[in-house]
């Protein structure tokens, strides 16, 4: 009778050992990624990003109100099980929004989507933050005070609602120098 362990040569597998590749066949590998529609038309691809930005700020402007409801529950200590669901919801929205948020080389673009990943960053630690104070706040007199000094989201909700007032303002401007660019090259005008 063969030892405990023993495996017969047929069953074991056998490892090929990995060959090398030549150093030629490595030189020659290449990658390049061209955005064709920046390089087409760069105020096309500004605007469609502007577009982008637009959405997210509109969702993202939904979710403070909504965020502000639930920190205002928060505050008034209502079932930490009631609330952990909403807040959790709404910081992964938060979270989902940063990373759609557009990557692009426009300083205009970058600047907008920049300020929304302080903002969308702060969102979700405030809701994060104010639900462990609310699940801990029996444990001392200081953290009851803390969980009583939520007054909102404060400046980062401001900066969001200025910024879209802003991206509002810069794409209607856009589009009626657009409008004008395009009238003033139709003939007899």
């Amino acid at each position: 009778m063969p030892a405990r362990g023993w495996i017969p040569d047929a069953l074991r597998l056998r490892r090929s050992r990995p060959r090398p590749l030549p150093a030629a066949r490595l030189d020659d590998v290449r990658a390049v990624i061209v955005d064709d529609d920046a390089a087409r038309d760069p105020g096309e691809h500004r605007a469609r990003c502007y577009g982008t930005l637009a959405a997210i700020m509109d969702e993202a402007v939904i979710l403070q109100d909504l965020t502000e409801a639930l920190l205002v529950d928060i505050r008034a200590r209502e079932p930490l099980a009631e609330l952990a669901p909403r807040g959790g919801r709404l910081a992964g929205r938060f979270v989902a929004l940063r990373e759609r948020l557009p990557e692009t080389g426009d300083p205009d673009v970058e600047r907008y989507a920049e300020l929304l990943r302080t903002v969308f960053d702060h969102h979700t630690l405030m809701i994060s933050s104010s639900l462990d104070l609310l699940a801990v706040d029996w444990r001392s007199e200081r953290m009851a005070e803390q969980l009583d000094q939520i007054h909102g989201l404060g400046r980062p909700a401001e900066w969001l609602d200025a910024a879209r007032l802003e991206l509002m303002a810069e794409r209607s401007a856009a589009r009626q120098r657009a409008a004008g660019a395009v009238g003033a090259s139709v003939p007899g005008r």
